[in-house]
Protein backbone atom coordinates (compact mmCIF):
# COMPACT_ATOMS: atom_id res chain seq x y z
CA UNK A 1 0.00 0.00 0.00
CA UNK A 2 1.47 3.56 -0.81
CA UNK A 3 1.34 6.65 0.90
CA UNK A 4 -1.73 7.87 -0.30
CA UNK A 5 -4.13 5.00 -0.49
CA UNK A 6 -2.98 4.39 3.12
CA UNK A 7 -3.48 7.71 4.48
CA UNK A 8 -6.68 8.16 2.16
CA UNK A 9 -7.43 4.78 4.01
CA UNK A 10 -6.86 6.17 7.63
CA UNK A 11 -7.82 9.40 7.06
CA UNK A 12 -11.13 9.61 9.53
CA UNK A 13 -9.33 7.93 12.12
CA UNK A 14 -6.15 10.06 11.76
CA UNK A 15 -8.21 13.07 12.30
CA UNK A 16 -9.48 12.08 15.67
CA UNK A 17 -6.32 10.50 17.44
CA UNK A 18 -3.63 12.99 15.72
CA UNK A 19 -6.24 16.04 16.21
CA UNK A 20 -3.48 17.96 18.00
CA UNK A 21 -0.02 18.95 17.03
CA UNK A 22 2.58 16.94 19.43
CA UNK A 23 5.10 20.27 17.91
CA UNK A 24 3.16 23.29 19.73
CA UNK A 25 6.10 24.23 21.30
CA UNK A 26 8.48 24.11 18.03
CA UNK A 27 5.71 26.08 15.71
CA UNK A 28 4.75 28.64 18.15
CA UNK A 29 8.76 29.58 18.43
CA UNK A 30 8.55 29.33 14.91
CA UNK A 31 5.33 32.07 14.97
CA UNK A 32 7.31 34.12 17.33
CA UNK A 33 10.22 34.50 15.13
CA UNK A 34 9.40 34.46 11.83
CA UNK A 35 8.48 37.95 10.72
CA UNK A 36 4.93 36.63 9.03
CA UNK A 37 4.07 36.37 5.14
CA UNK A 38 2.80 33.17 2.96
CA UNK A 39 3.30 29.87 5.08
CA UNK A 40 3.45 26.54 3.11
CA UNK A 41 2.55 23.02 5.20
CA UNK A 42 4.20 20.56 2.86
CA UNK A 43 2.47 17.05 4.40
CA UNK A 44 0.05 19.17 5.98
CA UNK A 45 -2.43 16.48 6.51
CA UNK A 46 -5.10 17.70 8.34
CA UNK A 47 -3.67 21.10 9.13
CA UNK A 48 -3.11 20.79 12.94
CA UNK A 49 0.07 22.26 12.91
CA UNK A 50 -1.09 25.79 11.39
CA UNK A 51 -2.51 25.96 15.09
CA UNK A 52 0.44 27.66 16.85
CA UNK A 53 1.12 30.25 13.96
CA UNK A 54 -0.50 33.74 14.59
CA UNK A 55 -2.91 34.11 11.73
CA UNK A 56 -3.28 37.82 11.58
CA UNK A 57 0.57 37.40 10.44
CA UNK A 58 0.65 34.76 8.24
CA UNK A 59 -1.05 33.28 5.17
CA UNK A 60 -1.80 30.24 5.23
CA UNK A 61 -1.30 27.25 2.55
CA UNK A 62 -1.57 23.23 2.44
CA UNK A 63 -0.60 20.62 0.52
CA UNK A 64 -0.85 16.89 0.66
CA UNK A 65 -0.67 14.04 -1.21
CA UNK A 66 -4.16 12.74 0.32
CA UNK A 67 -7.66 13.89 -0.48
CA UNK A 68 -9.06 12.96 1.92
CA UNK A 69 -6.24 14.41 4.74
CA UNK A 70 -7.32 17.27 2.88
CA UNK A 71 -10.99 17.02 3.14
CA UNK A 72 -10.51 16.99 6.76
CA UNK A 73 -8.11 19.80 6.72
CA UNK A 74 -11.15 21.61 5.17
CA UNK A 75 -13.45 20.90 8.28
CA UNK A 76 -10.50 21.47 10.57
CA UNK A 77 -9.33 24.86 9.29
CA UNK A 78 -13.26 25.74 9.42
CA UNK A 79 -13.82 24.82 13.21
CA UNK A 80 -10.82 27.01 14.14
CA UNK A 81 -11.69 30.01 11.80
CA UNK A 82 -8.27 29.18 9.60
CA UNK A 83 -8.23 30.85 6.51
CA UNK A 84 -6.52 28.35 4.58
CA UNK A 85 -5.63 27.57 0.87
CA UNK A 86 -5.34 23.40 0.36
CA UNK A 87 -3.51 21.54 -2.89
CA UNK A 88 -3.34 18.13 -3.50
CA UNK A 89 0.32 17.47 -4.76
CA UNK A 90 3.62 15.08 -4.67
CA UNK A 91 6.55 17.02 -2.21
CA UNK A 92 8.63 15.85 -5.13
CA UNK A 93 6.60 17.99 -7.72
CA UNK A 94 5.60 21.08 -5.34
CA UNK A 95 2.80 22.80 -7.98
CA UNK A 96 4.15 26.32 -7.08
CA UNK A 97 6.52 29.15 -8.86
CA UNK A 98 9.87 29.75 -7.39
CA UNK A 99 9.92 31.60 -3.95
CA UNK A 100 6.28 31.55 -3.86
CA UNK A 101 6.59 30.98 -0.38
CA UNK A 102 8.48 33.14 2.60
CA UNK A 103 8.18 30.38 5.24
CA UNK A 104 7.75 26.44 5.26
CA UNK A 105 6.91 23.87 7.33
CA UNK A 106 7.24 20.08 6.69
CA UNK A 107 6.26 17.68 9.73
CA UNK A 108 7.24 14.31 9.84
CA UNK A 109 6.63 13.95 5.91
CA UNK A 110 10.07 13.63 4.60
CA UNK A 111 10.74 10.10 6.42
CA UNK A 112 7.78 8.65 4.37
CA UNK A 113 10.50 8.71 1.19
CA UNK A 114 12.21 5.55 1.25
CA UNK A 115 14.53 6.31 -1.51
CA UNK A 116 17.57 8.79 -1.20
CA UNK A 117 17.09 10.43 -4.22
CA UNK A 118 13.45 10.55 -3.68
CA UNK A 119 14.02 12.65 -0.61
CA UNK A 120 16.62 14.93 -1.97
CA UNK A 121 14.67 15.55 -4.90
CA UNK A 122 11.78 16.85 -2.21
CA UNK A 123 14.05 18.30 -0.08
CA UNK A 124 15.38 20.73 -3.44
CA UNK A 125 11.64 21.40 -4.17
CA UNK A 126 10.76 23.04 -0.89
CA UNK A 127 14.11 24.86 -1.44
CA UNK A 128 13.07 26.09 -4.88
CA UNK A 129 9.68 27.37 -3.95
CA UNK A 130 11.02 28.81 -0.39
CA UNK A 131 12.15 32.58 -0.21
CA UNK A 132 13.49 32.64 4.04
CA UNK A 133 13.28 30.11 6.03
CA UNK A 134 11.69 26.31 6.56
CA UNK A 135 11.58 24.00 9.38
CA UNK A 136 10.92 20.65 9.28
CA UNK A 137 11.15 17.01 11.69
CA UNK A 138 11.62 13.39 10.52
CA UNK A 139 11.79 10.63 12.66
CA UNK A 140 15.52 9.88 14.82
CA UNK A 141 17.37 6.63 14.23
CA UNK A 142 18.55 7.33 17.78
CA UNK A 143 15.31 6.76 19.34
CA UNK A 144 15.66 4.46 22.12
CA UNK A 145 11.79 3.29 21.69
CA UNK A 146 12.49 2.23 18.15
CA UNK A 147 14.96 -0.50 16.65
CA UNK A 148 17.77 0.69 15.39
CA UNK A 149 17.53 0.05 11.65
CA UNK A 150 16.89 3.01 8.51
CA UNK A 151 13.82 1.21 7.55
CA UNK A 152 10.77 0.44 9.89
CA UNK A 153 7.42 -0.85 9.67
CA UNK A 154 4.72 0.59 11.74
CA UNK A 155 1.28 -0.83 12.28
CA UNK A 156 -2.15 0.77 11.99
CA UNK A 157 -5.17 -0.24 13.13
CA UNK A 158 -8.11 0.17 11.34
CA UNK A 159 -11.23 -1.48 12.12
CA UNK A 160 -10.25 -5.16 12.10
CA UNK A 161 -7.43 -4.80 9.43
CA UNK A 162 -4.26 -3.80 10.62
CA UNK A 163 -2.34 -1.82 8.09
CA UNK A 164 1.42 -1.43 7.60
CA UNK A 165 3.81 1.52 6.70
CA UNK A 166 7.14 1.77 6.40
CA UNK A 167 9.44 5.28 7.83
CA UNK A 168 12.88 5.75 7.26
CA UNK A 169 14.65 7.05 9.88
CA UNK A 170 17.29 9.42 10.14
CA UNK A 171 20.33 10.50 12.11
CA UNK A 172 21.46 13.85 12.84
CA UNK A 173 24.35 13.55 10.40
CA UNK A 174 22.60 11.86 7.46
CA UNK A 175 20.05 14.61 7.58
CA UNK A 176 22.52 17.60 7.24
CA UNK A 177 24.17 15.76 4.68
CA UNK A 178 21.20 15.42 2.64
CA UNK A 179 19.77 18.91 3.29
CA UNK A 180 23.12 20.79 2.99
CA UNK A 181 23.01 18.23 -0.95
CA UNK A 182 19.81 19.93 -1.42
CA UNK A 183 20.74 23.06 -1.07
CA UNK A 184 20.24 24.47 2.59
CA UNK A 185 22.10 25.93 5.08
CA UNK A 186 21.10 24.66 8.74
CA UNK A 187 20.41 27.26 11.23
CA UNK A 188 19.54 25.49 13.69
CA UNK A 189 19.06 21.15 14.40
CA UNK A 190 17.96 19.06 17.48
CA UNK A 191 16.40 16.08 18.84
CA UNK A 192 13.21 16.48 20.74
CA UNK A 193 12.88 16.23 24.19
CA UNK A 194 11.62 12.29 24.08
CA UNK A 195 14.51 11.37 21.40
CA UNK A 196 11.76 10.58 18.87
CA UNK A 197 12.57 13.23 16.29
CA UNK A 198 15.24 15.48 14.61
CA UNK A 199 13.90 19.22 14.14
CA UNK A 200 15.92 21.56 11.90
CA UNK A 201 15.38 25.43 10.71
CA UNK A 202 17.08 26.09 7.87
CA UNK A 203 17.64 28.29 4.95
CA UNK A 204 18.51 28.37 1.29
CA UNK A 205 22.22 28.83 1.22
CA UNK A 206 23.61 32.01 -0.14
CA UNK A 207 24.45 32.21 -3.78
CA UNK A 208 28.01 33.66 -4.19
CA UNK A 209 28.13 37.07 -5.59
Amino acid sequence: MDVQEFYDTIAKSWYNIRHWTIFREELKKMSDVWSGGKLLNVGCAHGSDFIPFDSRRFKFYGIDISKELLFLAKRYSQKFGLDVELFVGDMMALPFKDNSFDYIISIATLHHLMNREERILALKEIKRVLSKEAFLTVWNRDNPELPNKEIIEREWKFGKEVLKRKYYLYTKKELEKELCEAGFEIKEMYTDKNKRNICALIRPTKSPS
